[in-house]
């Protein structure tokens, strides 16, 4: 009897071992790169891996609601020039750089909104009507600043906000990430929203039937996820002192590349904010690696796409042996 009490206690849940499996993915993946390259594992190139990696996180918060409950967005990275270029106006323009912020995120929030539009209420498949936004604020991102990154004094004093660093120790990167992942944990599991996102990719009728309002629920995760690409795109602009129109080139896929290494199904339904950190992480550390021992970004592209494959092959099989 006390056996049976005793196994019930240290039993760990599927989702728990999901995550600590991907978990040890990182870290000796982490290790790996520290042999090789020793450099690897200092503050220096660690701090340098967050800066580059925050877009990812940011964005990949939004993104995993979006695609647990069953849509996807690909307009991020265009959204993300976008507002870069935005941002850099405002500022030249003498506005309030915290008031330019703002209107650039109430522009990403207004952008999100029209995906939801188009996908929700006039049921054009997201893959489509965000590939749309994604071409068309591509475009025009490159055509308000005639191709040119946009630059000014005006920029300037976002850059001493890039460099702060709490007690000069944790650089301001580390501080935005955990602040942002804590919001949208506590958004995950302590608000209705989490909730609602797996009842409506797990099953839409269902969670009709259960009176949630899942065009308004998808409609306001498309608007997170504008608000914050355009978000990132202020960041960006605050990293390189000046607002491109291709500083968000791609950026889609590595967001949908780190919700798809941490184990989130990409048909919804099933994923946590969590999973979806662990697999930025797996994309930082390969990606910084990959860097320090001079491999060829061409060639990196190759092997991040290896390993994505690597990670739903591995996400099929498991599912078969389930069933």
């Amino acid at each position: 009897m006390n056996t049976e009490v005793k196994r019930k206690r240290f039993t760990i849940s599927k989702k728990t071992r999901q995550v600590l499996a991907i978990l040890a993915v990182l870290i000796v993946l982490f290790v790996i790169m520290w042999a090789i390259e020793p450099k690897f594992a200092k503050a220096r190139s660690i701090e340098n891996m967050f800066k580059n990696i925050l877009p990812v996180v940011l964005v990949g918060c939004s993104m995993t609601f979006v695609i647990i409950s069953g849509n996807i967005d690909l307009s991020v990275g265009s959204l993300m020039s976008f507002s870069a270029v935005m941002f850099g106006f405002f500022a030249i323009w003498g506005i309030n750089l915290w008031l330019a912020a703002l209107l650039t995120v109430l522009i990403g929030v207004v952008v999100g909104m029209l995906n939801g539009v188009l996908t929700e209420i006039l049921k054009i498949p997201a893959f489509i009507s965000t590939m749309a936004t994604y071409t068309a604020f591509g475009g025009l991102a490159l055509s308000i600043c005639d191709a040119v990154a946009v630059k000014g004094p005006g920029i300037k004093p976002i850059t001493p906000l890039y460099r702060l660093k709490l007690f000069d120790a944790i650089p301001i990167s580390v501080i935005i990430i955990l602040v942002v992942v804590a919001i949208f944990i506590f958004l995950e599991k302590k608000t209705v929203l989490g909730k609602y996102a797996i009842s409506i990719g797990g099953n839409q009728t269902a969670a009709k039937l259960a009176g949630i309002n899942v065009a308004k629920i998808r409609i306001m995760f498309f608007m997170l996820s504008g608000a914050m690409a355009a978000l990132s795109g202020v960041y960006l602009t605050s990293k390189t002192g000046s607002g491109s129109p291709l500083v968000g080139v791609g950026k889609e896929f590595d967001v949908i590349s780190a919700v798809i290494l941490g184990g989130i199904n990409i048909k919804g339904g099933e994923g946590s904010i969590v999973r979806m950190l662990i697999g930025a992480g797996i994309l930082m550390v390969l990606s910084s690696g990959m860097d320090m021992v001079g491999v060829h970004s061409y060639f990196q592209d190759v092997m991040k796409g290896i390993v994505l494959l690597i990670a739903i092959l591995i996400e099929v099989a498991a599912k078969r042996n389930i069933k």
